[in-house]
């Protein structure tokens, strides 16, 4: 494994809000200066989600409006696109629909007017073709089946002993214990990273997710210092080479014991778990033509919003979306994973890391129950806990 950057080089952030500190402050200040349009399919506001209430509005959306346009809202003027077959339509159409972070990139948020800095990051998943094609193959050498087997021991060996600290009968928070712990063990053993710095991807993870900071120009420094300082840190391990998500929280007890009386339905519980959880809330597109779109006029310039989280809860794709159901045939065509050419480059990696997560929970026989608090803090990008408080037993 290489060796870390010298301390001297090191990222500090001791004088630095977390992203997660950021996201909290637009939580109470919710940008209330700006009052939401008449109407209540605006849904790119981050209180929707992080209060749980996005299944209503969406329910409606694709009843009422499936495809609408929201203007003067805080994040600009946008369409909404909310089902299965419409977002199917546009991620079909990468040349039409962009995700280039010329165009406006892949999130919701628009940098306040006058801005200082360009916060835009040039990253593979939000450039077009042919820029994206081969930085995409580049990651997707290291995504094949065989990879995936090179590393499922390594998975499961980390995954067991993280299992293995937990306190049976005391209660404690899945998310820092559990989550970030695997989250990043697994990117650190992906990008071959020095361990003892592990904790660096997840606070340049969640500085980058949260878009929210873009409304806050007394945070924005901070934010573009996390990704230079990520940039920077990635430069100098890749100059050395060039030399060389989670169970359910008991909403459903019934499924829970089915996958426990028979472990082959993992093959289906991951795909559904991934279905029902949606990480990824949205994707931003952006027209670069006129367009018509099922009937609806859409101009250069416009601004597409596919509600992922919505599209995986239709009606018309997936009986009773609202259940679990472990043994779902067609969790498989969920869009948490996205769809077309940008589809999740690291969507077998996921896959491996929850089929092995279910793995070992079953030979271990620990059931995890929710017994505490329940904090969400994604924002209106990412489908995010903060906090879960659980409790573990043994059956």
């Amino acid at each position: 494994m290489s060796t870390a950057p010298p301390a001297a080089q090191r990222p500090s952030y001791r004088h630095s809000p977390t992203a997660q500190e950021v996201i909290d402050a637009c939580l109470r200040r919710d940008d209330r200066a700006v009052p939401p349009p008449s109407g209540k399919l605006d849904v790119g506001r981050m209180e929707v989600f992080n209060e749980d209430r996005w299944q209503a509005v969406f329910r409606d959306m694709r009843e009422q409006a499936p495809i609408n346009k929201v203007t003067g809202s805080i994040v600009g003027d946008y369409w909404n696109v909310s089902t299965h077959k419409a977002i199917q339509h546009v991620e079909s159409f990468p040349e039409l629909y962009s995700s280039s972070y010329i165009h406006g990139g892949i999130s919701i948020a628009e940098p306040p007017k006058g801005a200082a800095h360009n916060v835009s990051l040039p990253m593979f998943i939000a450039m077009d073709r042919p820029d994206h094609t081969p930085r995409r193959r580049t990651i997707a050498n290291t995504m094949t089946p065989a990879e995936m087997v090179r590393l499922s021991a390594e998975i499961r060996d980390r995954t067991g002993r993280v299992l293995d600290a937990l306190p049976v009968g005391e209660q404690f928070d899945w998310v820092s214990r559990v989550s970030v712990d695997l989250t990043t063990s697994m990117l650190a053993i992906l990008f071959d990273f020095p361990r003892r710095d592990s904790h660096l991807l997840s606070f340049w993870s969640d500085w980058i997710t949260a878009i929210e900071a873009l409304h806050m120009p007394e945070v924005t420094e901070g934010r573009l210092q996390a990704s230079r300082e990520m940039t920077e840190y990635f430069m100098r391990l890749w100059d050395e080479r060039k030399h060389a998500e989670t169970p359910g929280k008991d909403q459903f007890p019934d499924e829970r014991a089915r996958l426990e009386a028979d472990p082959t339905l993992i093959a289906t519980a991951v795909p559904e778990t991934i279905r029902y959880v949606t990480p990824a809330i949205h994707m931003r597109r952006t027209a670069t033509a006129d367009a018509d779109l099922f009937g609806h006029q859409i101009h250069q310039g416009d601004k597409l919003i596919l509600w992922y989280l919505s599209a995986n809860f239709d009606e018309v794709q997936f009986d009773q979306p609202d259940r679990f159901i472990v043994d779902r045939q067609d969790a498989r065509r969920h869009l948490a994973f996205g769809y077309g050419i940008h589809r999740c480059v690291g969507a077998r990696l996921a896959e491996l890391q929850l089929r092995i997560l279910f793995e070992e929970m079953l030979a271990r026989r620990i059931r995890v129950q929710v017994t505490g608090k329940i904090a969400r803090g994604g924002g209106t990008f990412m489908h995010a806990l903060r906090k879960l408080e659980v409790t573990v037993e043994r059956y």
